[in-house]
């Protein structure tokens, strides 16, 4: 089951030289540079290596965050999708009916991997902490973010993710245990209020 978790994660530099932070300090640098809209649409390239492969699987689209409250992540090309991501659900909607759907009723995990994917994306690192060790620097208008994982579930996927960006995420990396490797990069940001995210 944590293998179809881990698909729904991946379906969804660099700083100037500084003085690292313990993550405490770090995360509250961060957190003054960051703007933290009700609602916030972007958009997204994401390119895939997966390992064994010598091309990389490469999509995008638009990504809309409502803060505190979860994301959907519009996928356009090279086929379209949506996946509604919540604290407590995932879902997925692919050519007009339900892939899948997930929530913490039924699948405990999913609770982890709907505050992990919301809380790296909407910039809202602090509940981070639970499943991750933080380190990265913070310099100027720019800040870099390690997260290596501590908690087990999170440790059977994920070797690390790292995290960049100033007033907005910038990109994400994100590295698997199997060796997979996956970009995400993050342009034109536009203000939404949350209800216009459509949650």
């Amino acid at each position: 089951m944590f293998k179809k978790i881990r698909i729904s994660m991946m379906a969804i530099a660099l700083i100037c030289p500084s003085v690292h932070a313990d993550s405490a300090q770090l995360l509250a640098q961060v957190s003054k540079m960051l703007a933290t809209p009700a609602g916030l649409q972007v958009s997204f390239n994401q390119s895939k290596k997966i390992s064994g492969f010598s091309s990389s699987v490469n999509s995008s689209g638009k990504v809309k965050i409502a803060q505190g409250r979860g994301l959907l992540w519009m996928t356009e090309k090279p086929s379209p999708s949506v996946l509604k991501v919540t604290a407590n659900s995932i879902s997925e909607v692919r050519g007009g009916g339900t892939v899948f759907a997930m929530n913490s009723g039924s699948e405990p995990k999913i609770k982890a991997v709907g505050t992990i994917l919301t809380s790296v994306l909407s910039g809202n690192f602090a509940p981070l902490q639970r499943y991750f060790s933080i380190s990265g620097a913070a310099s100027g208008n720019s800040w870099r973010l390690e997260l290596s994982p501590t908690d087990s579930g999170v440790r059977q996927a994920i070797s690390a993710i790292s995290v960049s960006g100033g007033r907005y995420v910038n990109s994400v990396d994100i590295r698997e245990n199997n060796g997979d490797k996956t970009h995400i990069g993050f342009s034109s940001p536009v203000v939404l209020s949350a209800n216009q995210v459509g949650l």
